[in-house]
């Protein structure tokens, strides 16, 4: 059976008062694994999600504010796409309610769009205005 992983980002929100007031998240906290992690300044949404998604530091990627402007993220590929060219059998989702996140229109994106990969169904997308790639 292969392995399966659920990661849940919530932007600039605090743990430890999300916990308190959402007891399905600190359950799957309290039966995953978890592991608090600290970002680089700046720490706006573009360039911490950009890390985190790509495992690059700001310097890497070249995501230092939240117009993505002079970005290199097609030079460092997002951790579903990395799970998906380790092994061509695994099937990748993503959703987000941050268009920049996954909407190939916009100024990312930070998860590739992968079409083929798409048209195999090995790979979705899907933004907060219910467009799926």
């Amino acid at each position: 059976m292969k392995s399966k992983i659920l990661l849940i980002g919530i932007d600039g929100v605090n743990l430890d008062t999300a916990l308190l007031h959402a007891p399905t998240l600190a359950a799957l906290k309290e039966k995953g694994f978890f592991t608090p992690i600290t970002i680089e300044p700046p720490t706006w949404s573009g360039p911490s999600w950009s890390t985190l998604l790509t495992g690059s530091t700001h310097e890497q990627h070249g995501v230092t504010d939240n117009s993505f402007t002079g970005h290199k993220l097609l030079h460092h590929p997002d951790l579903l796409s990395r799970a998906f060219y380790q092994d061509q059998s695994t099937t990748t989702f993503a959703a987000a309610g941050w268009p920049p996140l996954v909407d190939p229109i916009g100024h990312g994106p930070v998860i590739h769009e992968r079409r083929e990969q798409a048209k195999g169904l090995r790979h979705r997308v899907l933004v907060r205005d219910g467009e799926t790639y």
